[in-house]
């Protein structure tokens, strides 16, 4: 889905209704992608601040990802050696 070129809208029953208030959940760690979704969307960035050492922590007690730790624990690797603030 191309979002900078749609705008924010719902169908129903024939209508077309704009969204006024829309959340869009993502783990951008590259600083230049995160500006382009707020500049693109005129968005508010709120930013979730938690550490490398909480991620692992959560992962731990994850009964949904039990079986896939190693697989998770690169991709939170990965996302703090590549976050820049």
């Amino acid at each position: 889905m191309n979002v900078r070129s749609h705008p924010v809208t719902r169908q129903h029953q024939g209508q077309t209704w704009y969204v006024h208030n829309t959340w869009i959940i993502g783990g951008y760690a590259d600083k230049y992608k995160r500006e382009n979704v707020v500049n693109d969307l005129m968005a508010e960035l709120i930013f979730c601040d938690v550490s490398k050492e909480e991620c692992l922590n959560r992962l731990e007690i994850d009964v949904n990802r039990r079986y896939r730790q190693d697989e998770w624990r690169v991709y939170i690797d990965k996302w703090f050696d590549q976050y820049v603030d």
